[in-house]
């Protein structure tokens, strides 16, 4: 049997209580294994944790600005940014040049992102759409050809419907590229009320832009379009509009877990409002349950 010899044992892996010390731009800090492996496993601060104890000669040297580091430690202590005045007066980019370097960036994009906005990027403006970053920094003002613009659903990343309320159709805009892409009308050959139907609500749901389009005459349905192929795909809902309950949708939106699509609208008079909610099933194109309001005082 061979024998070990002196020396051959590795030393002990770093445990995640363990304590280590980085000396950043000349100040010292002191943290655990635990706190740099949640930068994750591919980051710079994970790889320094791996250093065992027992054979680290003294802190790591890191030639880095010390005030940026010490508000990513703690965005890696505690999920978000401190407060404190020190990290205030960095800008976004600041932070985000140190923790693209340290391999941190996803986890400040998440601590600094705001809340969802319901699929909304944009702001609407006449004939302008602005588009905004994951910071709500603005990213870029695109002129339209549409005149009041009233309805906006993002449909990918880079591009956006919209509808308007002297423009007839639903337009579609590559925001990033400033450019438009189509536009899709609602026809029918068989009824001359269809003509100049204008879009009063979209939504949006993947493989889907679903948009309520009115005519002059109140005539009003839902299409569903391929956003691919900028295609209609079927026709929901087609109602007459003569009767506050059968009037075109004012918003639109998308039921993800039962694959529906709910539809509402709202008018307002003398005794009051009225209006219904409905859900839509979009592979037959009948409703499948309704809730109207009555008129009554407001």
């Amino acid at each position: 049997m061979g024998t070990k010899e002196q020396g051959s044992e590795l030393p002990p892996a770093a445990q995640p209580d363990d304590r280590i010390k980085l000396n950043v731009g000349g100040k010292l800090f002191e943290t655990t294994v635990r706190t740099l492996q949640s930068a994750g496993p591919d980051s710079l601060l994970a790889a320094l944790s791996l250093r065992s104890p027992a054979t680290a000669a003294g802190p790591v040297f890191i030639d880095r600005d010390p005030d940026l580091f010490s508000a990513l430690l703690s965005l890696l202590r505690s999920g978000r940014l401190p407060s404190s005045a020190a990290a205030r007066r960095f800008s976004e980019q600041d932070l985000l040049d140190e923790a693209l370097y340290y391999g941190l960036d996803s986890r400040l994009r998440a601590a600094t992102a705001p809340p969802p906005l319901l699929g909304f990027d944009a702001f609407l403006s006449a004939t302008l759409i602005s588009s905004y970053g994951w910071t709500l920094a603005h990213a870029g003002t695109l002129r339209t050809h549409l005149d009041d613009i009233a309805s906006l659903r993002r449909v990918c990343p880079e591009v956006a419907a919209l509808g308007s309320l002297d423009s007839p159709g639903l337009h579609f805009y590559h925001v990033a590229g400033g450019r438009h892409v189509g536009s899709v009308h609602w026809s029918d050959p068989t009824d001359p009320r269809v003509y100049k139907a204008r879009v009063t609500a979209i939504a949006a749901a993947g493989d889907a832009v679903f948009a309520a389009f009115e005519c002059p005459h109140r005539e009003n349905c839902v299409l569903a379009v391929d956003p691919e192929t900028l295609r209609v795909a079927a026709e929901i809902g087609r109602q007459s509009g003569s009767m506050v309950k059968s009037a075109a949708p004012g918003r639109l939106a998308h039921v993800r877990e039962l694959g529906l699509v709910f539809a509402s609208a709202v008018s307002a008079g003398a005794f009051g409002y009225s209006g219904y909610m409905r859900l839509w099933d979009p592979r037959s194109g009948r409703p499948c349950g309704r809730r109207a309001s009555p008129e009554g005082p407001g």
